[in-house]
């Protein structure tokens, strides 16, 4: 199975029942989008040729012909690397080796973030670095695993001396919202974009009239990406319910990751010296 059909598989919850017709006949016969028009598709699935046009908006493609291609390329790169490993997702299993857990792992988290790095959306970056740097304060919200990542971020700005905020508590989350501004910024995390807590305080931010970004899954329905001004969409082919959050979480710490970097790259000359002092903070022995 390819990485688009294991994708289809991943967001099929979050279609809506039209596209979810198209996406059925999509996974029993994805060799028919090569074979048949779209009009022959619409009346052999027993739904519109619209439906078939917005499953693939959905999914993250402009349109059929998007899909054929990336679809036709993903097969041919597999005909044409059989003896390399697949990096094909694959949930938990029962009696796994340790050396089948481990390449599984890494083919998942690999997929991720090649995944993620396609959908990065890089003139939203050049708007978002500048805001983070000119920021009297950055806040990082994120509930459970995604807590995680913007608990991870929060220390990373804090090294570079930035005024940054962080609490696992949502109530202050929500107070910390409320008396924020327009000088300020947040970056929230939740790979569903439907946490409720997330969704609570994106809509405080939004009557706080702070600016905010979104790291969530590429996802046409996704709630938290309607609420905040920037959306920098993951992507992970989680799809059953037992893993958690594995590789959901390695690709928010891919765009984290970016996040912090690119901002010490464009900040370094004011940051370089905090870098240091930092540093040393955390290895006495060099003071």
């Amino acid at each position: 199975m390819t990485n688009i059909e294991n994708h289809v598989r991943y967001m099929y919850s979050a279609l809506s029942k039209s596209e979810q017709i198209a996406a059925s006949y999509f996974l029993t016969h994805p060799d028919h989008i090569f074979q048949y028009p779209l009009a022959s598709l619409a009346q052999m699935s027993k739904t519109s040729q619209g439906a078939w046009v917005r499953f693939c908006k959905s999914i993250g493609y402009d349109g059929m012909k998007g899909l054929k291609n990336a679809l036709f390329q993903e097969i041919s790169q597999e005909k044409g690397d059989e003896d390399s490993p697949k990096t094909q997702f694959l949930d938990i299993r029962q009696c796994s080796s340790i050396s089948v857990t481990a390449d599984q792992v890494s083919a998942n988290s690999i997929q991720a973030i090649e995944a993620t790095r396609k959908l990065l959306d890089q003139e939203a970056l050049e708007k978002i670095i500048p805001m983070i740097i000119g920021a009297n304060t950055i806040g990082c919200f994120g509930i459970g695993a995604s807590g995680l990542v913007a608990e991870d971020l929060y220390s990373k700005f804090l090294r570079l001396g930035y005024h940054v905020f962080f609490s696992s508590d949502v109530h202050v989350c929500y107070a910390y919202a409320a008396i924020t501004s327009p000088k300020d910024i947040a970056i929230l995390f939740s790979n569903s974009g439907e946490t409720k807590e997330i969704l609570r305080i994106a809509d405080i931010l939004k009557m706080s009239g702070t600016p905010s970004v979104a790291v969530t899954r590429h996802n046409a329905n996704n709630p938290l990406s309607k609420l905040t001004d920037y959306v920098l969409y993951t992507d992970s082919t989680e799809i059953l319910k037992r893993s958690g959050a594995t590789s959901s979480r390695i690709a928010q710490l891919y765009i984290s990751d970016i996040l912090f970097m690119a901002v010490a790259g464009r900040d370094y000359d004011q940051i370089e010296k905090k870098l240091e002092l930092s540093y040393r903070g955390c290895h006495p022995a060099l003071s």
